[in-house]
């Protein structure tokens, strides 16, 4: 059954269809956009593509929010290396503990000067054989 247009925009006429299936086509009218764009993708396949993906999707969503969780730890991670960091004096410099030589010339040093140990080649440890670290490891972490 259609409405017949009386030519006449009383609103009483407009008041009577309030309500009613009016509201529901108006609303349709205006946003035939978005339907139209939803029912394009739906025949196209979009909507299928989504199903057939659906682990995909998911297994990306836990790995992206596996990795904020991991860019937070980091973060923790730098913020504490920096504070240990702040209160120690490197003056010493950087030294290569090597057999014959596993120490670093402190004749002229003042007290509480650390170092930084460096390290040469392929290895990333190494064993102290003489002095007061004998046996102790450096090591890379």
């Amino acid at each position: 059954m259609g409405i017949k247009n009386s030519g006449a925009s009383t609103p009483s006429a407009i008041n009577r269809q309030l309500g009613t299936a009016y509201d529901d086509v108006r609303t349709v009218s205006q946003n035939i956009e978005d339907i139209t764009a939803v029912a394009d993708s739906l025949g196209s396949g979009g909507f299928q593509d989504v199903i057939d993906n659906l682990p995909e999707i998911l297994q990306a969503d836990e790995e992206a929010a596996a990795a904020k969780v991991s860019a937070a730890e980091a973060k923790a991670s730098e913020e504490l290396a920096a504070d240990y960091t702040d209160g120690l004096n490197l003056g010493g410099g950087t030294f290569t503990p090597e057999v014959g030589s596993e120490y670093p010339d402190v004749t002229s040093v003042v007290h509480d000067t650390s170092y930084a140990v460096s390290f040469t080649g392929s290895s990333d440890f190494y064993e102290f054989t003489t002095g007061d670290l004998i046996g102790k490891f450096v090591e890379i972490r």
